[in-house]
């Protein structure tokens, strides 16, 4: 191998390693309105789901542009609902993950009209007395803490 090719694959190497690593981190974060006894649980977004979400955003027109983007950026990054049953966290169904769909709108009551995501997840933070400020509250908590995720992994490869 040529040092070319050595560089590339311990780079490669890394790169699989810090995926690896995001993969399994998680934040879970209560869902406004229901007490604490539903949360979100999110994971780390690669950076082109982000630069998706703004491409989109931009290419976009309306007051709501913003708050549908911060919208989105919550069901790209979302890993599951999950229900508080004393100190457990439990799924809301077996099987696949329950994520903003129609089985969190059945789950909840919401409208049988909450089909998309979106949709759904608007109709989630309802129970809030500023739905859009809620979803931008927790956007807000989610960047923050996926900007504190990329130093924790630097760390920890560092340390290797």
């Amino acid at each position: 191998m040529t040092p070319d090719q050595n560089r590339e694959s311990v780079l490669a190497r890394i790169r699989r390693r810090r995926e690896s690593l995001a993969r399994d981190r998680h934040i879970d974060i209560d869902l406004p309105g229901y007490g604490g006894d539903v949360l979100m649980r999110f994971g780390p977004l690669a950076w082109e789901a982000i630069a998706e979400i703004q491409e989109r955003v931009q290419k976009t027109k309306g007051p709501r542009r913003l708050v549908e983007a911060q919208a989105d950026f919550l069901i790209a990054a979302c890993r599951g609902i999950l229900f508080r049953v004393g100190d457990d966290l439990v799924p809301i169904a077996e099987g696949d993950e329950v994520r903003f769909d129609a089985r969190l709108a059945a789950a909840l009551g919401l409208s049988e009209f909450a089909t998309s995501a979106r949709t759904v997840l608007f109709e989630a933070f309802a129970l809030t007395n500023a739905p859009d400020l809620a979803v931008a509250t927790v956007a807000t908590e989610l960047g923050q803490w996926m900007g504190e995720t990329d130093v924790d992994l630097d760390e920890i490869l560092l340390g290797e």
